[in-house]
């Protein structure tokens, strides 16, 4: 099999280290999510109520955003690795076909 081109390669890179952050950007949000303020911080801009493990600790808007949008960012990523993924092996494949064609008259005998 040829060899992949650079451009799918970069690519590919691009689409896992996409996908890598936004698992480790979740995972850190999760881990520290329930060490929030437990009290309104205002001066840190802590406003939004979040139920933890069944207490109320309080996020700012940034860490509800990345709340609510790093699991459809990471889906789009591993969804755009998986087709990029398709279309480099499709790429790099070399396919041949040998179309051949015999016609016979009809009013000639078989031989």
């Amino acid at each position: 099999m040829p060899p992949i081109k650079f451009f799918w390669k970069v690519l590919l890179a691009f689409l896992v280290a996409g996908t890598l952050g936004a698992f480790a950007a979740w995972a850190t949000l999760l881990t520290r999510l329930c060490s929030d303020p437990s009290a309104h911080a205002l001066d840190a801009q802590h406003v939004i109520a979040y139920s933890c493990h069944g207490m109320i600790v309080y996020m700012s808007r940034f860490e509800d955003g990345l709340h609510h949008w790093l699991i459809p960012i990471g889906g789009i990523f591993i969804l755009l690795t998986v087709v990029t993924t398709v279309l480099a092996l499709l790429s790099a494949a070399k396919v041949r076909i040998d179309v051949q064609v015999h016609y016979r008259n009809p009013s000639e005998p078989r031989t």
